[in-house]
């Protein structure tokens, strides 16, 4: 069993803080940019300081529909998403294989097949080839939480299988960050992007990896 915590925060690179970090044991592990709907997402995890994996929207005439004509509507999002490639460096070694998000989003890393499930109480999980490897757990953000002094915001507590590629992990924490919360400010309150109506996987949300 392995766990790991990431809690995302404003780069201090950018003084419009449009760039945000993401950061594990006082290490930054990956970056985003704060597009608001109106750029393409690119998402990064670092290896050694460097990106290694990434996932970035690329199908673009379905982003400009997305973006400027849906993005407002949460209803949409819900059901339907961009599509999305993964590179390794420079080399594309997957992508998202459909745009239906229910009751999953599938993607393919190279000869695996992953799908990310979305629960309720902000919590995901992660299959490989139809079996478990992850969960994804957002900490409460209430305002009680906010009141105490050491509150991390948005912060996400994750089990995984010891032998699981600890970058894919950290790769699809940081979509879901990206993914289905929305962010307006960066030391406030985040908001999730989806309801759970029915949850046919809520099994899933009580998984423990092997010891």
């Amino acid at each position: 069993m392995a766990k790991m915590t990431i809690s995302r925060q404003p780069s201090e690179l950018e003084p419009d803080k449009k760039l945000v970090h993401y950061v594990q044991n006082g290490a930054v592990i990956g970056s985003a940019r704060q597009t608001n709907g109106f750029a393409m997402e690119d998402i990064e995890v670092f290896r050694d300081g460097a990106p290694n994996l990434s996932l970035r929207e690329t199908d673009r005439w379905f982003w400009v529909c997305w973006r400027w004509l849906l993005w407002f509507s949460l209803l949409v999002q819900m059901f339907f998403s961009t599509r999305y490639k993964v590179f390794e460096g420079e080399e594309m070694v997957g992508g998202s294989l459909e745009r239906r998000t229910r009751p999953a989003m599938t993607f393919r890393i190279h000869q695996d097949e992953y799908r990310l499930f979305f629960h309720a109480g902000n919590r995901f999980s992660l299959t490989k080839n139809g079996v478990q490897t992850a969960l994804y757990a957002k900490r409460p953000e209430g305002s009680a939480h906010r009141a105490a002094p050491d509150w991390p915001a948005h912060t996400y507590d994750v089990l995984y299988e010891t032998g699981e590629q600890a970058d894919v992990v950290r790769l699809f924490c940081l979509f879901i960050d990206k993914r289905f919360f929305l962010h307006y400010n960066y030391g406030g309150r985040s908001h999730q992007k989806y309801i759970v109506i029915h949850d046919p996987y809520s099994h899933h949300a009580l998984w423990q990896p092997k010891e």
